[in-house]
């Protein structure tokens, strides 16, 4: 964000979804949609095909995760959801 001030250029065109996403309190954002989702963590954790301790230390902020984890949850999620208007 930074870096897109000094260079006087929309910090989107440095941005992508996954780089934003980790910018944001990405903790909060993991809770939210996980309850959104009305599941506990081990039934995210399920649904996203990661360990649930794994799950548990992306919220409390021990774990960061990587491009391809946060593109798991996405999907997962994304799945989820277009399953659940059926």
């Amino acid at each position: 964000m930074r870096l897109s001030e000094r260079l006087k250029i929309d910090e989107e065109l440095l941005c992508d979804s996954f780089a934003a996403f980790i910018a944001s309190p990405y903790t909060e954002a993991l809770k939210a949609i996980r309850e959104e989702l009305k599941l506990n963590q081990r039934e995210f954790a399920e649904l996203v095909g990661l360990k649930a301790s794994y799950c548990y230390q992306m919220e409390k902020g021990n774990r960061r995760p990587s491009r391809k984890v946060y593109q798991q949850i996405m999907d997962a999620v994304n799945e989820k959801q277009s399953t659940n208007f059926i």
